[in-house]
């Protein structure tokens, strides 16, 4: 590690990623110390970086770091390739740009303003919000110690279409807090991110999954580099939510992503009825003048051409390299990756906003809560039938979260990716809402559990419920206005199974 002048840390003060988050500052009589980072300035992939750090000067903040050469020009369609080196020190201060797309809806729907990307152009490097230069990831590490600390990899959600690692609530400052290395990353979205033409299938070089492979170009870099900042790259857990999650479905199942992670956490996602397109399915959903163009042509194009085109279906597509089947089948033929899982959802996740979710779930035998509880519990028991000394940790998330007054439908219960306030200590209140006690000691217990399985792979702790795993035999944890070990109904579960033939 190159250590710079430790004089500069009391010179900066931090850009403050968590503004209008409540965050949970370190137990009082802790005394930060002075880590190896604390001067803000370490050496990557690709040269000297400067962060910054939180207004409490507790936890050192990187952002914008490139881990892969820019994917423009030549390289647009492309897999990530390695990053250009900088000659002087590159301020990571700010944000490095979201991928390509449109600009977001930040007061309706389910997603409101603490979910979307920050859109102040002038919090970031390059001054734009969106672009195609958009593989850059974030680091958060604390000054409590100073090496070997677990690491945390979050991948956003947005339909495989959408989003970026600036919103709000991925910011890591609490996840570091609790000594947790926490790193989040961006990825090429849309057509630029999932397009598979005819012309690109046959330069095989990652058609149809370009945004897969930007994740795993970043799990490389933090294999490579997170040592820098106290991390401990043989102990990586990565967590995602809702596209962020089915992207870390597919790299379980991914050869390509093999010994890069050893933990898993997939939040707001059921991961077995779902079905992905072949690559040939995914060339005939093209169409247009993209689908005939040359990949020369194609190169050429502005980026406002691939500017709002969202993939439809979305997601990764069978390929035969990069993903090679279903996450089912991947289990059922035991090919996939050895990590722990710890997966759920919440009560109504997808059932007010995905119609093609709300019609699959739709049966007179039982909810879309005990459907895809079934459905984790089927996962449980197939992973369990491999045998590798892997563990999966099931749970349902019930809290009514408080309302915000900018979105719609939000008082119809638990919603899609709400459950990430409590795990990730986030209480934002950027969309008015009206957090409580309730919110606060709840998420405190969540974000425990989701530090002790990023350090031991197992959520369990002293002075927490046990969280009993599960393996096929319906053990579930519930989140709700208190935390309790449940058991899903079997005859519900049986139900579930039959249905969908699991």
């Amino acid at each position: 590690m190159k250590i710079k002048s430790l004089l500069l840390s009391f010179l900066l003060v931090g850009l403050v990623a968590s503004a209008g988050c409540v965050v949970n500052t370190p137990p009082e009589g802790e005394v930060p110390g002075v880590a190896p980072y604390a001067d803000m300035k370490v050496t990557v992939a690709g040269g000297d970086i400067r962060g910054t750090e939180t207004k409490e000067k507790d936890v050192a903040v990187f952002k914008g770091i490139p881990y892969a050469a820019a994917p423009v020009g030549d390289l647009r369609f492309k897999s990530p390739q390695p990053v250009t080196p900088w000659q002087n020190e590159l301020d990571c201060s700010l944000w490095g740009s979201c991928a390509l797309q449109n600009t977001p809806n930040t007061t309706g729907g389910i997603w409101t303003a603490e979910f979307q990307p920050d859109l102040n152009p002038e919090h970031y490097r390059n001054g734009e919000v969106f672009s195609e230069d958009c593989l850059y990831l974030n680091v958060w590490s604390s000054y409590k110690t100073f090496e070997n600390k677990p690491v945390l990899v979050y991948i956003h959600g947005g339909a495989y279409n959408t989003g970026g690692s600036s919103a709000e609530i991925f910011d890591g400052a609490n996840i570091a807090r609790r000594d947790v290395v926490y790193v989040s990353i961006n990825y090429r979205l849309g057509y630029l991110g999932f397009m598979a033409t005819n012309n690109l299938k046959a330069e095989n070089d990652g058609a149809g999954n370009y945004g897969i492979l930007d994740q795993i170009a970043a799990l490389k870099w933090v294999k490579n580099n997170i040592e820098v900042f106290g991390g401990n790259p043989e102990n990586v857990t990565v967590m995602g939510q809702s596209a962020g999650a089915g992207s870390l479905i597919g790299l379980i199942g991914s050869p390509k992503a093999e010994g890069l992670f050893n933990n898993a956490v997939t939040l707001s996602e059921e991961p077995y009825s779902g079905t992905w397109q072949t690559m040939d399915e995914r060339v005939a959903k093209i169409s247009g003048s993209f689908a005939s163009s040359s990949v020369e042509d194609l190169r050429k194009l502005s980026s406002a051409s691939f500017k709002g085109l969202d993939i439809c279906p979305s997601g990764p597509c069978i390929d035969g390299e990069i993903i090679t089947g279903s996450y089912k089948s991947s289990v059922k033929k035991r090919t996939v990756n050895s990590v722990n899982l710890m997966c759920g959802n919440v009560a109504y996740d997808d059932n007010k906003h995905i119609s093609v979710f709300t019609d699959f779930y739709s049966t007179n035998e039982f909810t879309v809560t005990e459907n895809m509880l079934g459905q984790h519990n089927a996962l449980a028991k197939d992973r369990n039938n491999l045998r590798d000394g892997t563990e999966t940790f099931v749970y349902l998330f019930e809290r009514e979260v408080p309302v915000a007054p900018t979105g719609n439908s939000q008082a119809l219960g638990p919603q899609h990716s709400y459950e990430l306030y409590y795990f990730t200590g986030n209480f934002c209140t950027v969309s008015g809402r009206k957090w409580t006690e309730t919110d606060y000691e709840l998420g405190n217990k969540m974000l425990e559990y989701l530090v002790n399985f990023c350090t031991n792979g197992n959520p369990n702790g002293d002075g927490l419920t046990e969280w009993t795993a599960n393996a096929g035999d319906l053990h579930y944890m519930n989140f709700a206005d208190s935390v309790q070990a449940k058991l899903l109904d079997s005859a519900k579960a049986q139900a579930v199974n039959k249905q969908f033939g699991l």
